[in-house]
């Protein structure tokens, strides 16, 4: 695991070098450069595999490719093996390595041969060509820009700070997506003029232009018709192929555990395949969501190591800016948090970390997913119902909060209702296409990777492994909603590994009490930074509508409450990039409010 960034148009291993320092925490172990005419690349290295010979840049035979990335290849063994009977010669014992000689091999389709996650930079220095590949479902990050006519691409935003020529803004169309979706899907980024590279896309640098093409996509086609013993024995033989792979460490690793069925699950699985106790993680707040009870009933039946963190809420006020620094963007959901005080705590016993993100997408865990399955009401009713459950703020609300500075140019009604007719299948298999490649990897994937690495920590998640997806997607909608019960056939595929109690219990996450805090221990925070001139000059919201929220009767209490918090996201958001210096950041809330 990595982190990655270079410059095509200048040869500046100082701008590069620079870029590499803002994400020491990505890689605190090794870096390393790469210079060419007018190309210079960089990397932060966390030694996971091949320790001792693991240095990047890596290169092929001579020297004519160059590849840094971040990431794990969990099918690099075979491939080599492949690539060695084909002529190719190794030198280290590193999975990266076999990205040069895939290129070689296969040219701009050597990703469809990599089984894991990645963002990749390769360099062909014969060409004077530049190669940027991000996995399949978005599990790594990877962003570029452009600045004073230079291409720039990075692992995280913030290392775009360390040209002179970046000027940080706020994005107003991506805030408008933010309270749209919850998250801002797409190439958009909070940063005005900075871009994600989709999942599943490859990014070709050559001749002065870069040119972007999709590489891989979820396939329509369903799974051949079976009866249901056949649908569970082979989804349970892909989750533990997916599990038992990404065990492959030589550093200590564990896993999140919420006492949920995701997460318990993947640490069944993950106990059945290591010779030593797992080490498992939960965090509880001494709330009615405390998850302590049912991540210890998981941990005592897979005989896990486990550790507890408690945290208190007027703790957690502390850790919203530096939180937001990592994750980059507005934290729409408060959990990011915890999570980041629970990776920290993870970061003493372990360096590699498995969690269940993904399930819900996959197999319909969500309370909204529901009616969807209901065949007798129109489908044009179901979506309805759907979209008011997902869209937070409609079109009217957003233009009575919205100021000067964010004009609302999105119909989030019409365009829900778009997304969700484009494509094959029923609707529920619309829902979750479109669930799995938008929002997943611009809202909890990038949570995951962004908070975790924060800590040094690489989280893998096995629900996401390419052909577990290809095949979980392709299978009939009954089998994840049937009778009533979300997620049906994962349940009955691991139902003799856990407990019946975590079986049957509702879903639960990494859930923190938010309503406690946003009326205790962060009322005040709250009311500072959104009664301040600063908010109001600044002209995102109308101040006074924004003040008035938790008093609202036009909003639900609930939707008052999420306005609310997300406003408050915002303008942090803004204190933290665009108000500060970055040579004299400061990440501490209560010189920030």
């Amino acid at each position: 695991m990595c982190g990655i960034c270079g410059v095509l148009g200048m040869n500046d291993e100082g701008l590069v070098r620079r870029m590499c320092d803002l994400i020491r925490h990505r890689g605190p172990d090794d870096d390393g450069y790469y210079s060419d005419e007018n190309f210079c690349m960089g990397m932060r290295r966390l030694a996971i595999i091949g320790i001792a010979s693991g240095h990047q840049p890596i290169r092929n035979e001579d020297g004519t490719i160059q590849v840094v990335y971040n990431g794990e290849i969990y099918n690099f063994l075979a491939l080599r093996a492949d690539l060695e009977a084909k002529g190719h010669r190794f030198y280290t014992s590193c999975d990266t390595e076999v990205i040069p000689h895939l290129y070689e091999e296969y040219g701009d389709a050597f990703p469809e041969h990599l089984r894991g996650m990645f963002a990749i930079s390769l360099w062909d220095s014969s060409k004077k060509r530049l190669v940027l590949v991000r996995d399949r479902l978005g599990i790594k990050p990877l962003y570029y820009t452009t600045i004073d006519g230079a291409f720039l691409f990075a692992s995280e935003a913030k290392q775009f700070f360390a040209h002179e020529g970046f000027k940080p803004e706020m994005n107003a169309e991506a805030v408008d997506r933010m309270f749209t979706y919850r998250t801002i899907p797409g190439t958009d980024t909070m940063f005005r003029g900075v871009y994600r590279l989709l999942p599943g896309h490859m990014l070709v640098h050559e001749g002065g232009k870069p040119v972007i093409a999709r590489y891989w996509d979820m396939p329509d086609s369903e799974a051949p018709v079976a009866v249901e013993g056949a649908y569970v024995a082979r989804l349970r033989e892909l989750l533990e192929e997916s599990v038992r792979i990404r065990l492959m460490s030589e550093v200590p690793l564990g896993a999140y555990l919420s006492g949920g069925l995701d997460s318990s699950a993947i640490v069944a699985m993950m106990s059945r395949h290591s010779d030593e106790p797992v080490n498992t993680f939960t965090v509880g707040y001494g709330e009615s969501s405390d998850e302590f009870e049912y991540a210890r009933m998981v941990a005592d039946h897979c005989g896990a190591n486990h550790h507890e963190i408690k945290i208190s809420m007027d703790r957690m006020t502390q850790f919203i800016p530096v939180s937001i620094w990592h994750a980059e963007v507005p934290l729409s959901d408060p959990a990011a948090i915890p999570f980041y005080v629970t990776s920290r705590e993870l970061k003493k016993y372990v360096t590699v970390a498995l969690l269940g993100e993904g399930s819900d997408e996959l197999y319909a865990g969500y309370d909204e997913y529901h009616p969807l399955s209901y065949s007798f009401i129109p489908e044009w009713l179901r979506k309805k119902y759907f979209e008011f459950r997902r869209i937070p703020l409609t079109a009217r609300d957003k233009r009575r909060y919205f100021g000067a500075a964010i004009k609302s140019g999105i119909d989030a009604s019409r365009e829900m209702d778009s997304l969700l007719s484009a494509g094959e299948g029923d609707i529920l298999y619309r829902t979750l296409r479109f669930d799995v490649k938008q929002m997943l990897p611009s809202h909890q994937l990038l949570r995951v990777d962004k908070i975790s690495m924060a800590h040094s920590i690489e989280a893998r998640v096995p629900f996401l492994d390419h052909k577990l997806v290809e095949y979980s997607m392709s299978l009939p909608s009954w089998v994840k909603l049937n009778g009533g019960v979300h997620k049906y056939i994962l349940k009955k595929a691991v139902e003799d590994l856990l407990p019946s109690t975590i079986i049957r219990r509702p879903k639960k996450g990494f859930n923190i009490p938010i309503d406690t805090w946003m009326e205790k221990d962060l009322k005040e925070v709250i009311a500072s930074v959104l009664d301040s001139s600063r908010f109001e000059r600044r002209g995102y919201f109308n101040a006074d509508a924004v003040r008035q929220l938790s008093r609202s009767q036009g909003l639900s209490r609930g939707k008052a409450k999420y306005a609310t918090w997300l406003a408050f996201m915002v303008e942090m958001w803004s204190r933290v990039f665009v108000d500060q210096d970055v040579k004299s950041r400061t990440l501490d809330i209560a010189r920030l409010v």
